[in-house]
């Protein structure tokens, strides 16, 4: 039994605590326990004469691990250890709570006993909790940022650059070490309307939240920029900083204007492709001798002209493959390793606005030949050959159209009517061209040479 003034000393401690015996057993307790039992459903047959040992030796389930190591301390405090601690969580229904427990060596009447003593430490534990939650969100915002795949950069009010991560060196050009402490004018380029005070405000007030800017690399390199910005607060709401995410734009939007184009550039094809369509219907039905003729033409010319415009959105109506051209125009005349047939070139691109009429003229010449020509059987050879050649000061396409070997009467062999013109007087008024068409009783021969405007000259040879 403790003395009156050990129970008066042991009652002075703000904290719960109680004796313990050798054996384990709790011989006194102070006022605060008897407290903390009576608020928590705790009867005193619970505590006074109970076995501590035996309780947390007792322990089940989630307990285990926190409530038997507790045991083997306070047996160490008696053999001889100054203290031993740990923490513990003891939430009730309404609220989250932890307690430290501590126990020291404790002597009373020469007896020796454990003194053990339950701290309340919720606020600090809350805070604790509350610092790693802050640093695990921290860090996991670090993360973000270092592997933002959009510049993220953030400068104070002056306009000083505060931090810069990976994606804003590749957007700009600059390493941190570069850029920092430098200002975020730098970004800009000269002509840019709006100074850092300027648009600092608007953002601060809330007016400027997502805006489009032109921001300038370390190179010279001007870019379309996607902003978005927010001011940065401290705990008590002060404005301390800006934030801004920047993302490049600069090939949507040339994606964008690029799909404006096509879409007019669509727009004024599909009418021009109607004018000819129409065109050939009208010169096709005037040379037509009979409906079936007329069907017949009709629809091997529309086929050729579809086939030219089947190349033309293949390329995003821009330059097509010279050798592409000629080949898919011969396709249906030429079989399979035919040994009469030579289509041999560099690579050249014709601009898009010659390409049906270039695909016509062969499809004419073809359908020709296979009436009269080489390509009726196989005793003749064709040659369709191109190169560039320097002329006239500048560079010119020379198309070659060759027919040898043949046995056959001019004046059956030779283009007439719309097939002529399309060889002959269309194109040389469309391209400028020089045009030469001629037919003898040995073979046929057409030429074309187009001006540099209406090419490009590519790095490899045509197969």
């Amino acid at each position: 039994m403790l003395s009156d003034d050990a129970r008066k000393l042991l009652d002075s401690y703000p904290e719960a605590c109680a004796v313990v015996d050798p054996s384990g057993h709790i011989v006194a307790v102070n006022r605060a326990w008897v407290e903390f039992c009576a608020a928590n459903d705790g009867a005193p047959s619970s505590y006074i004469g109970s076995n501590y040992f035996g309780i947390c030796e007792a322990a089940t389930g989630d307990g285990v691990a926190m409530a038997r190591p507790v045991a083997a301390g306070i047996r160490a405090v008696h053999a001889g250890t100054p203290e031993y601690r740990s923490e513990y969580p003891c939430h009730s229904p309404t609220e989250r709570r932890w307690f430290e427990l501590i126990a020291r060596p404790y002597e009373s009447d020469k007896i020796k006993y454990a003194l053990v003593l339950h701290r309340n430490v919720t606020a600090r534990r809350i805070i604790q909790d509350e610092i790693a939650a802050a640093r695990a969100s921290a860090d996991e915002m670090a993360a973000l940022v270092a592997t933002s795949t959009d510049a993220i950069i953030s400068f104070d009010l002056s306009g000083r650059i505060l931090s810069w991560n990976r994606a804003a060196t590749e957007t700009y050009g600059y390493s941190p070490g570069e850029i920092t402490g430098c200002s975020i004018e730098q970004l800009h380029p000269s002509d840019w309307p709006m100074t850092v005070g300027e648009y600092v405000d608007d953002i601060i007030a809330g007016d400027l939240v997502h805006f489009e800017m032109a921001g300038v690399t370390k190179s010279g390199v001007r870019k379309d920029i996607a902003v978005s910005a927010a001011p940065i607060r401290t705990a008590d709401g002060e404005v301390v900083a800006i934030s801004n995410i920047h993302r490049d734009i600069t090939q949507d939007k040339r994606n964008a204007e690029h799909q404006r184009f096509i879409t007019q550039e669509l727009s004024h094809r599909t009418k021009n492709l109607l004018t000819v369509i129409s065109a050939i219907e009208r010169q096709t039905a005037a040379k037509a001798t009979s409906i079936d003729e007329f069907h017949e033409q009709y629809s091997a010319r529309i086929s050729a002209l579809l086939a030219s415009h089947n190349l033309l959105v293949a390329a995003d109506w821009e330059q097509v493959l010279f050798s592409d051209l000629a080949r898919q125009q011969l396709e249906a005349f030429v079989g399979q390793g035919a040994h009469n047939v030579t289509i041999e070139g560099p690579a050249v691109r014709l601009n898009a606005e010659l390409v049906q009429l270039v695909g016509m003229c062969f499809h004419e010449l073809a359908t020709n030949a296979a009436k009269y020509g080489v390509l009726r059987d196989t005793s003749g050879h064709l040659e369709l050959r191109w190169r560039v050649a320097d002329q006239n000061g500048g560079q010119e396409l020379l198309i070659e159209w060759t027919e040898s070997g043949l046995d056959l009467p001019p004046t059956e062999a030779k283009l007439t009517g719309f097939g002529h013109t399309v060889v002959t007087k269309l194109i040389m008024q469309f391209a400028s061209a020089d045009v030469e068409y001629r037919v003898s009783p040995s073979g046929v021969y057409w030429s074309v040479s187009l001006p540099s405007n209406l090419f490009e000259v590519g790095d490899e040879l045509a197969d």
